[in-house]
């Protein structure tokens, strides 16, 4: 194995991941009677942002199965949060419709990732405007992206 450059800075940074994977995935919403669970929540806020997203492009965000998204709508629809149709443009693609209860555990969603954003840019207001633009470079690094 490579010896790292930056070993330390490593470390803080999958410390860091394993803890949001850690709370990610012991964290389940409840609203309006229903649980929701973090692939759940993802897929609400991606549709949220992307109301007019097929399950190609909601696979394709997050890395997972037309099949994997299938259940993950057939399970929200189960829950009464959502509806799915025939797109009448095209046979082959769903309609996806918040239900009235679907808008309200959105509105839940939405204040859960509210609270995400304050949190962390509480943190980033603790850094300096250099550090905030490192942070940011990682990011867009990380993410693919220039």
């Amino acid at each position: 194995m490579a010896k790292l450059n930056h070993p330390g800075l490593v470390a803080e940074i999958l410390s860091a991941v394993d803890k949001i994977l850690h709370v990610e995935k012991d964290r389940v919403l409840k609203s309006e009677g229903v649980s929701l669970h973090p692939s759940e929540i993802h897929l609400l806020l991606f549709l949220h942002s992307r109301p007019d997203a097929n399950a190609k492009e909601i696979g394709e965000r997050f890395s997972i199965t037309k099949g994997a998204v299938s259940q993950t709508l057939s399970r929200l629809e189960s829950k009464g949060v959502l509806t799915k149709g025939r797109n009448p443009e095209s046979q082959n693609e769903l309609t996806l419709v918040l239900t009235g209860k679907g808008t309200r555990v959105m509105a839940d969603v939405l204040q859960l990732k509210e609270r995400a954003e304050r949190r962390f840019d509480a943190l980033l207001a603790e850094l300096t405007e250099a550090d905030r633009a490192a942070v940011g470079r990682f990011f867009r690094l990380f993410n693919g992206e220039s």
